[in-house]
């Protein structure tokens, strides 16, 4: 997409040849399993259907394999008559008392302090991560980036590691570190769903829905000429998605067919462009101030904000949802992408950018620290349950066309009664977490709002109130299933 000759986001080394209006790049990758049953990923740039004004962005290049790790690091030895694994998991216990209390900074101290001995123990950096998402964008403590990297630079290829650092440059918000996290979340996305990463251990969880959703993309792609129909590869990872529907639920999987499939589900076939938008991702048509205004006074704090993309960044991001095959989770009722699975693109941060911007007295120094994209097809119940998500502030919006919607409301349900605090972890698959919430819901006596689906409108209100998805109907077929994206803003405050 992009008439300018922007790229897509390159997965692996590539041979390039001219074709037509612009230039095709072919990329051939073995299968894991030696079945002969490679995806070629052919990535399109010209494509003149979509033309529009964007910002290039730089290929991934694939790091080389890690080397060996140097000897640990110890700027702590164990107190007398106490063993390393004792000092360790004292120093987890006060790192995870820190932050519950609020002192993010002293939490983050004493994570530091244990990847200094040991760069990949993945409990500290899980809590560091939290604490310096909880502090936003103000100043870091001194050294915590640096030692997220240094472990990078020793461990390259340390999913963890790099899922880490990526959402922590994210939420540092300015557009150096956010284009830095990008590329380590390209590089992630290589190094859990590329075409050469071998199976994952323990099989895989199949159902019909992510399925037939897969298999209708595939379709999608090559009625668009995004992936090659002449490819023998492509039409044999289809049938083997269709073998695998047609037996699901009705027969075992033969070892071979199981063998086959595993090799080629869930993986990078195609990412499509997604860059940022000159002139603005926002609409220019949005009254920020006057907006701002209305979700101050608003009791609960329920901003409800119609066009909110410009039309031209409306129809990018709606085209990544559609084409890129990064749909990796699978729920009853729906299924989605997440920020660090591939729902990630130059678009998707300036949106996030751009709204920080426009509404400063509402988000302050909040960064971004998720998003995500749901896909739910036909009609039903089924969707996101009444939940609170671990931010302050959050932002929904939906992408698909109104005329798939068939009913009249089919957009979210939110409850006015602010959660309180000893109740926002509530785990709503726990019955007695469910029971809690519904006899909160019913005492309050505060009533609930249900707003209605329209494309391209956008639903901005505070974290702590329980909210879900409403019943919905729409027409069914691939480009008619419901896609709504929510993006989280700053983290649950512990204190």
């Amino acid at each position: 997409v992009g008439g300018g000759g922007s790229t897509k986001r390159s997965t692996t080394a590539a041979a390039t040849t001219k074709k037509g209006g612009g230039e095709t790049l072919q990329v051939f990758s073995p299968s894991p399993t030696g079945s002969g049953m490679g995806v070629r990923v052919v990535r399109r740039s010209g494509h003149a259907s979509r033309t529009q004004e964007t910002e290039e962005r730089a290929p991934v290049v694939r790091t080389p394999p890690p080397p060996p790790p140097p000897p640990v690091r110890r700027r702590n030895a164990p107190k007398i008559g106490q063993s390393s694994e004792q000092t360790r998991e004292a120093m987890l216990v006060q790192a995870s008392i820190a932050y519950e209390q609020g002192e993010y900074e002293r939490s983050a101290e004493i994570c530091m302090e244990l990847l200094a001995m040991n760069p990949r123990e993945h409990d500290a950096i899980a809590i560091l991560s939290a604490a310096l998402q909880l502090l936003e964008v103000k100043p870091f403590p001194s050294g915590s980036l640096e030692t997220l990297k240094a472990g990078i630079d020793v461990y390259p290829n340390d999913t963890t590691l790099l899922r880490t650092y990526a959402a922590v440059l994210v939420c540092k918000g300015t557009p150096e570190f956010m284009q830095q996290g990008l590329e380590h979340l390209d590089k992630l996305l290589q190094l859990e769903h590329g075409t050469d990463v071998p199976a994952p251990p323990g099989g895989i969880k199949l159902s019909v829905d992510k399925l037939v959703h897969d298999i209708d993309q595939l379709h999608y792609l090559l009625r668009e000429g995004l992936l090659d129909e002449h490819d023998v590869n492509i039409r044999n990872i289809l049938n083997t998605h269709q073998m695998v529907l047609n037996v699901l639920g009705v027969e075992q999987l033969s070892p071979q067919l199981e063998s086959e499939f595993q090799a080629v589900f869930n993986r990078v076939m195609y990412i499509s462009p997604s860059p940022r938008v000159k002139g603005g991702a926002l609409s220019s048509s949005l009254d920020t101030v006057v907006l701002s205004h209305e979700f101050h006074e608003s009791v609960p704090k329920v901003l409800v904000i119609d066009d909110f993309l410009s039309p031209r960044a409306l129809q990018s991001l709606l085209d990544f949802c559609l084409e890129s095959t990064i749909w990796y989770e699978s729920k009853p009722g729906f299924i989605a992408a997440l920020f660090q699975h591939g729902f990630h693109s130059p678009l998707l941060l300036q949106i996030a950018s751009e709204l920080r911007a426009a509404f400063p007295s509402i988000f302050k120094d909040l960064g971004l620290t998720h998003m995500w994209a749901v896909k739910y097809e036909g009609n039903g119940k089924e969707g996101f349950k009444l939940h609170t998500d671990d931010s302050a502030v959050q932002l929904n919006m939906w992408l698909t066309p109104d005329e798939a919607n068939l009913g009249e409301y089919g957009g979210m349900v939110i409850h006015k009664a602010a959660v309180p605090k000893e109740m926002l972890s509530t785990d709503f698959h726990n019955p007695e977490d469910k029971r809690r919430m519904n006899q909160f819901l019913k005492d309050s006596e505060a009533g609930k709002m249900r707003i209605p689906y329209k494309q391209n409108r956008a639903v901005l209100f505070q974290s702590n109130l329980y909210h879900g998805s409403d019943e919905f109907d729409f027409k069914p077929g691939f480009t008619n299933r419901r896609i709504n994206v929510t993006f989280l803003f700053g983290r649950r405050p512990r204190r």
